[in-house]
């Protein structure tokens, strides 16, 4: 019937809202949770030139002392990465001074024993894979890998897996220790750079861009700029979502709308009945916006349903096969019950213009008659 278009009009719509405000919302609780636990260093150094995802130009060796030999600085991480293709797919290959970074920002490994597994990595005694590489390439902790590298194919083995955002391609990780004998280069990319308890960034960085010997052209962020950095990129790439938004009120509102409208024509006997029997216009509408308010009730308490199990579908198949990585399920009850009652109160509202059409007809109508 048209109330089934009506209702069913707004279970789509809300469906379709309450699947991208859960996708949106749990991400990006997944990725604060990530940021705060990994983005932990004070400073983040890097070439000036190095602003593009791959980086060919690194930091001298003499820089990264001079930075080390600051009085406010604690101590330095180093990391670099290089592209490699891994049974014909792109990936990253990574090293890193893990032994010192762990003091500061713990790495998410998903394993009960962390300790045994660090050990063995500081050792050199295989690889950390990020979720995405292992979902994607169907590797777990025991597998061997078979790597490229200038020296040649370097066969070692994965020690664990561990939660990654920063690379839907997948990275695997080295200890630091290992970018000599593989890459025959010591020079990192960036640099992670923890100030001692008290000390400010600002001396820091004001040294770093212009009192290192040889003044290098460095490129310096802050923590809380490379975090806003971030979420920024984050919201950019779900800007498209925040649109669909819009067109799923919309799609509710037309619905709504034009089913009431079509009811108007096919009910314009019963309506002309009325008027006859005493109603009056404003009777009438208040039938209307009745039927559209219970339409639209009948239409979210669905799309909640629906929406909840698109929202889980989305976090927990459709993300996972696109992109291999774990997102924590999140349902953020404050706005999409706000989204829900907008679009309620919006869709029945909707019954205002058909009314007014009603009105309109049925006065012209009966000024024929009476003519």
């Amino acid at each position: 019937s048209r109330s089934q278009i009506a209702i069913s009009s707004v279970m789509v719509g809300l469906s379709m809202m309450t699947g991208i405000v859960i996708l949106v919302h749990s991400f990006a609780m997944t990725l604060n949770l990530w940021i705060s636990q990994n983005l932990v260093a004070d400073l983040y150094i890097k070439p000036l030139s190095c602003q593009a995802a791959v980086c060919n130009e690194r930091l001298d060796p003499v820089d990264v002392r001079a930075v080390r030999s600051l009085p406010e600085v604690d101590f330095v991480a180093r990391f670099t990465s290089f592209p490699a293709l891994y049974k014909g797919h792109s990936i990253w290959e990574g090293f890193t001074e893990l032994d010192r970074l762990y003091r500061k920002a713990p790495l998410s490994l998903m394993t009960h024993d962390p300790q045994r597994v660090l050990k063995a990595f500081f050792e050199g005694k295989g690889v950390l894979v990020s979720e995405s590489f292992s979902y994607h390439f169907r590797k777990k902790p025991g597998d061997t890998l078979t790597l490229p590298t200038p020296k040649g194919p370097f066969r070692t083995h994965i020690l664990s897996v561990y939660h990654d955002y920063s690379s839907e391609q997948g990275i695997v990780l080295f200890p630091w220790t290992s970018l000599v004998q593989l890459f025959g280069t010591d020079r990192p990319t960036n640099i992670s750079v923890f100030l001692k308890p008290g000390a400010r960034p600002d001396p820091v960085i004001e040294a770093v861009l212009h009192s290192l010997p040889g003044h290098p052209r460095l490129f310096v962020r802050s923590q809380p700029q490379l975090k806003k950095r971030v979420m920024r990129i984050f919201h950019q790439s779900f800007a498209i979502t925040y649109a669909l938004l819009g067109i799923s009120l919309v799609v509710s509102i037309i619905g709504v709308g034009n089913t009431l409208l079509m009811l108007l024509y096919e009910r314009a006997e019963e309506f002309r009945l009325m008027r006859a029997m005493g109603f009056l216009y404003s009777d009438i509408r208040w039938m209307l916006l009745l039927e559209a308010f219970w339409m639209s009730l009948a239409g979210t308490a669905l799309g909640l349903v629906l929406g909840t199990g698109v929202g889980w579908i989305i976090v927990n198949i459709i993300n996972r096969q696109a992109f291999g990585w774990t997102i924590l399920w999140s349902w953020p009850i404050g706005t999409i019950l706000l989204l829900s009652l907008a679009l309620m109160i919006v869709a029945t509202l909707s019954s205002l213009l058909p009314s007014l059409v009603l009105t309109r007809q049925t006065s012209q109508q009966h000024d024929e008659t009476d003519a």
